[in-house]
């Protein structure tokens, strides 16, 4: 499994004004709003990297090498590091990394004489309602024959909690002011400490105020 952000987020959990109003800068200074800027983008992908989430909505492409039912020996790459097909549950369908999952915009595949072709929606379903979310072969359907190459199947989803900050959670958005008051108050040594970046002084306080939101690390 392998992943690539196709489309960003095009704007961010919170604002300047709402993380100004827990520093020590002022509303009204805006000389510093390109740090404030580089900071909080910094904050969300710190945010987004613990829990595992997005936040705002985004597109990323999933590539795989086969169908969860497929063995390495049946695809004929009995290569493939262990850690690939962990990128499948023992309910014969794929998880989609980045939860929550809004939808899957398109799922292509290379088939046996090499074309890449598009799979129909109708031979799959897509479920948006847990966490993380899934896409299972719709009844009487099966997944069709790929070559044994690799990222022979890519698939295409967006994911997050929408495209407007007010869909955030509360406390993630706490999260990413506390982390620029954090770059605010130390910026001198923001990016110095134990294992050679502080992102943030107290980790546990963060895991705290993120804890509502944590789910574990996609497999």
């Amino acid at each position: 499994m392998r992943l690539s952000l196709v489309t960003p987020p095009t704007v961010e959990p919170v604002t300047i004004a709402e993380v100004k109003s827990v520093s020590r800068a002022s509303i009204s200074e805006s000389d510093d709003d390109a740090n404030f800027n580089a900071w909080i983008s910094t904050a969300r992908e710190i945010v987004e990297g613990t829990i595992n989430r997005q936040l705002i909505t985004a597109t990323w492409r999933m590539c795989l090498d086969y169908w969860p039912s497929e063995s390495r020996l049946q695809n004929g790459n009995d290569a493939l590091p262990g850690w690939v097909t962990n990128a499948y549950n023992q309910q014969n369908s794929i998880q989609f990394p980045y939860p929550p999952l809004i939808a899957v915009t398109s799922v292509n595949y290379v088939d046996t004489g090499g074309t890449t072709t598009l799979w129909p929606t109708s031979n799959y379903r897509v479920s948006t309602f847990g966490t993380p979310g899934l896409l299972t072969l719709d009844y009487g359907k099966y997944w069709p024959p790929i070559r044994p190459v690799q990222d022979a199947i890519v698939i295409l989803f967006t994911a997050g909690y929408g495209t407007s900050p007010t869909s955030v959670p509360q406390s993630a958005k706490s999260a990413i002011r506390t982390i620029v008051d954090e770059f605010d108050k130390n910026r001198a040594l923001s990016l110095v400490g134990d294992g050679g970046f502080r992102m943030y002084p107290n980790v546990l306080s963060l895991e705290r105020i993120l804890a509502p939101l944590m789910w574990g690390q996609y497999n």
